[in-house]
């Protein structure tokens, strides 16, 4: 399995709730950096903690298209289109999402926002 259907298989357990498919493909060192000074910033450490999180914004409505995907052996680069629509703000904006892996397995996922400001102030209002 290359790197690209990697991170898709991981997305696609993510989707189903498939905890030990994501454990299978994921290190039990894994780190999730969130840029930014909003609630969600920072780095996010663990299996259990990453599925955590990422499934509480889903439940919240945050939407993920993915556009694209570049990739090597060692790098998957995700574009993605992220929308959010709640009472107090409205996220729309293009996000790159970097995943490192080592050995076939995600060690490090890191997220950059097109807009940095906007993504923190639409967090803030999330979650106040």
């Amino acid at each position: 399995m290359n790197s690209r259907e990697t991170v898709l298989n991981v997305l696609r357990a993510i989707g189903k709730n498939d905890i030990d498919s994501i454990r299978s493909l994921v290190s039990s060192q894994f780190i999730w950096h969130v840029p930014g000074i909003s609630p969600i910033s920072g780095d996010v450490e663990g299996v259990d903690n990453w599925s955590n999180k990422l499934h509480l914004l889903l439940e919240l409505g945050l939407q993920v298209t993915i556009e694209s995907i570049l990739f090597n052996d060692h790098t998957v680069i995700t574009v993605q289109h992220n929308q959010m629509v709640g009472e107090a703000s409205q996220l729309d904006q293009r996000v790159l999402t970097i995943y490192q892996l080592v050995e076939g397995t995600i060690v490090r996922m890191d997220t950059v926002f097109t807009d940095q400001y906007q993504a923190d102030e639409h967090w803030r209002a999330v979650f106040p």
